[in-house]
């Protein structure tokens, strides 16, 4: 049986808003949820503020993981933004992607409205995962 994630809209609504407020440069963060259903959303500041690049030092990595185990959620899938290309992972995001067991969610802002895709990421290679927004 498929994988599909349940966002729920007003975590969807501060995920977007998210790559909004950081653009030009990319946002990133981390989801996490409980049974396949998004419950958090944890925005990390992208310490290059770079237009093609993200960054976190592994102290703010390591502090917000802990909050998140803290919450007794799982830690499902590092978010990032691409300001100007399609939401599909680079070479460099496949390359530079922590563990294989943690999914990426790239929102693209190339078009009139953000698009929001979720991979599940294999080495370096990646497949779309299904989503759905709840209420």
């Amino acid at each position: 049986m498929e994988k599909v994630m349940e966002i729920p809209n007003n975590i969807y609504q501060k995920i977007i808003e998210e790559g909004e407020k950081q653009l030009p440069y990319e946002a990133c963060g981390f989801i996490s949820g409980q049974n396949n259903k998004v419950r958090s959303f944890w925005p990390l500041v992208n310490e290059i503020r770079s237009r093609h690049r993200f960054f976190v030092s592994k102290s703010k990595v390591h502090q917000k993981i802990q909050e998140i185990h803290n919450t007794r959620e799982q830690l499902y899938a590092v978010f990032h933004s691409h300001p100007t290309t399609a939401a599909i992972p680079s070479s460099y995001d496949l390359r530079n992607h922590p563990v294989d067991s943690i999914d990426m969610v790239i929102v693209s802002y190339k078009l009139d409205s953000p698009q929001l895709k979720w991979f599940q990421i294999d080495q370096s290679s990646y497949k779309n995962i299904s989503w759905l927004l709840s209420s």
